[in-house]
C-alpha cells in the first residue's frame, strides 16, 4: 500500500517541513492523497512511467497541489523519480501494465487470424477441396402458401377517437386564434392537450369552437381581456368542462360563481361608449342607446 512505503514518510516531511513534528499523521495522510491523485493521472497520461518530459506545473495539477508552485514537483521527483521514471512503477501500476500487455497480445493475435482468413488457398478461404466454385448455390423458391394472418377492417373505438383527435389539430388552431388574450401567461401546449383529450372523449370539435367564440365575446364585452380573470386554455378545455358554460351566447354571466364573480351590470359591458359592442348587447336583450345614457356604477356598487 502507498501509505506503508517509507518513501512516503520522507516525502511528507520534505513537503511539509514546518508541520512534520506536531502533525505527522495529518501531513502523511495529505501526502498519500496527493500521491494517489498523481499516480492515477500518470496511469492515463504516462502509462510507461516516464515523466522526465512532464512539466512540473502539470505534475502538480495531476496531484491537485495548491501550495507554492514547484515545491511538490521538486520533492516528488527527488523521492520517486530521480532518473526520470517513476520508481517501482510496476509495483504502483503493475495490474494496469499487465492488462495493457494482455490486450496488446490479444490485438496482435486477432490481426494475425484476420490475415490468415484473407488468404487465397482453399483451406484458409473457407472452401474445401471437394466444393464446387463454378457458381453460387441456387436460391430455394419462395413459399407459395397464403399468409396465415389476413388483415381485417375492424377498428377499435379507441383508435377512432385517436384519429378524430389527430384530425382536430386545425380546429384547435382556429379556436386558439380567437381565444381571448390573458395576462400572466396562457401556454398553448397544455391547452392543445386538453382539447385533444376532450375530443377523444367524444366531444364534437364544433362545440368547442362555438364555446370558444362565445367565451371570447363574453370576455371582451365584460372588459376582462388582457387580465388574469381570463381562464387558461388548459382549464377551459380541461376535464372540468368549463367550455360547456359558453355553448350558447351569453345573455348573462355564468350561473356559477367563481372566476367571473357577480353578474356584470350593463354599465360594466359598455362604461363609456357602446360602439363596437352593439351586436353583443342586442343579443343580450339590451338597448345600446339606453346603456350609453346610464351613469357608470361606483366602486361601492360594483363591490356589492
Amino acid at each position: 500500500a502507498i501509505g506503508e512505503n517509507p518513501k512516503v514518510w520522507r516525502f511528507a516531511r520534505a513537503l511539509f517541513p514546518r508541520r512534520a513534528g506536531k502533525l505527522g499523521d495529518v501531513i502523511h495522510a495529505a501526502a498519500v492523497g496527493h500521491l494517489t491523485m498523481l499516480l492515477g493521472m500518470a496511469k492515463i497520461h504516462a502509462p510507461d512511467g516516464r515523466v522526465e518530459r512532464v512539466p512540473d506545473e502539470l505534475l502538480e495539477t495531476w496531484a491537485k497541489w495548491r501550495g507554492a508552485p514547484g515545491d511538490f514537483a521538486a520533492a516528488w521527483r527527488a523521492e520517486f523519480a530521480t532518473d526520470g521514471t517513476i520508481h517501482d512503477w510496476e509495483e504502483w501500476n503493475g495490474d494496469l501494465i499487465k492488462k495493457q500487455e494482455k490486450e496488446r497480445r490479444r490485438w496482435h493475435l486477432r490481426k494475425e487470424r484476420g490475415a490468415s482468413r484473407g488468404g487465397t488457398d482453399g483451406v484458409s478461404s473457407g472452401v474445401s477441396a471437394g466444393d464446387s466454385t463454378e457458381g453460387p448455390p441456387e436460391t430455394p423458391p419462395a413459399p407459395t402458401h397464403p399468409p396465415t394472418h389476413q388483415p381485417t377492417n375492424h377498428t377499435s373505438k379507441t383508435a377512432r377517437r385517436v384519429r378524430a383527435a389527430d384530425g382536430a389539430d386545425d380546429g384547435f388552431a382556429a379556436a386558439w386564434a380567437m381565444y381571448p388574450a390573458r395576462a400572466g401567461g396562457n401556454p398553448s401546449t397544455p391547452a392543445e392537450k386538453a382539447w385533444r383529450a376532450t375530443v377523444r372523449s367524444g366531444v364534437d370539435p364544433g362545440d368547442l369552437m362555438r364555446a370558444t367564440k362565445h367565451y371570447a365575446e363574453y370576455i371582451r364585452a365584460s372588459g376582462k381581456e388582457q387580465t388574469e380573470y381570463v381562464m387558461q386554455g388548459a382549464t377551459f378545455y380541461g376535464p372540468n368542462k368549463r367550455w360547456r358554460e359558453f355553448l350558447e351566447a351569453m345573455s348573462a354571466a355564468p350561473a356559477r360563481n367563481g372566476a367571473f364573480g357577480r353578474r356584470p351590470t350593463p354599465q360594466q359591458y359598455a362604461p363609456y361608449d357602446t360602439s363596437g359592442n352593439e351586436a353583443v348587447l342586442r343579443r343580450m336583450g339590451l338597448d345600446p342607446a339606453e346603456i350609453a345614457r346610464q351613469p357608470l356604477d361606483t366602486e361601492e356598487e360594483l363591490a356589492r
